[in-house]
């Protein structure tokens, strides 16, 4: 978190103006919580995406101001949950292993995604790709919890999505962004599912 922080937040005004699709997110993202006269556009540049991932820009406006920093703090805010939310989620998994071993393991991940380039970048612009990280690794922790509930305390009639495809991120960046998850989320459930369904079966008794 300290080391996801450091790398994130310094300098977050610099470069000055917008950067790449800056241009249209942050001065949306405006349009939200102040006048034309504030933004310089009377109407939204662009209608392409849901509007999450702006109004989550917008709330860094409101409290800072239209400014670089203002209009980037919530993706730098949630680049940093999304390190802390990976070495939670880490750390569940790795539960079976326990002890030291989960706990380094799960450090090791987030330290990771902490110092990836790709990610750093996008936790440093206003963009809605790293809004779309959060939600699709916070979508695979639900189901995490919901597998270690069903694992521990079995809900008779309760029904049970097909896939993890079942619970979705919100759409904050159209359907292409979500295509390579697609092919790995009924592998990643169905482990779980067979897990609860079909138990191992005892082994027969043996008549001495």
């Amino acid at each position: 978190m300290v080391a996801a922080a450091a790398l994130r937040l310094p300098g977050l005004d610099y470069p000055p103006g917008f950067v790449f699709d800056e241009i249209f997110y942050a001065q949306n993202a405006c349009l939200f919580v102040a006048g034309p006269g504030v933004c310089g556009i009377a109407e939204p540049l662009s209608n392409a995406h849901p509007p999450l991932g702006q109004w989550l820009i917008a709330s860094g406006i409101a409290v800072f101001g239209y400014s670089e920093f203002g209009w980037r703090i919530a993706t730098a805010l949630t680049g940093i949950a999304t390190v802390a939310l990976l070495y939670v989620l880490a750390r569940r998994l790795l539960t079976p292993v326990g002890g030291t071993a989960a706990a380094i393991g799960a450090a090791a991940a987030a330290g990771l995604l902490a110092l990836d380039f790709l990610q750093l970048v996008h936790s440093r612009v206003a963009m809605l790709d790293g809004f779309l990280t959060f939600f699709v690794l916070a979508a695979v922790f639900c189901v995490v919890l919901d597998r270690d509930r069903r694992r521990d305390k079995p809900a008779a009639g309760l029904a049970r999505p097909d896939s993890a495809a079942d619970v979705p991120a919100p759409d904050l960046d159209g359907p292409w962004p979500h295509a390579p998850h697609a092919p790995i989320a009924p592998e990643a459930w169905s482990p779980w599912v067979r897990e609860v369904d079909d138990p191992e079966p005892a082994p027969p008794d043996v008549d001495e």
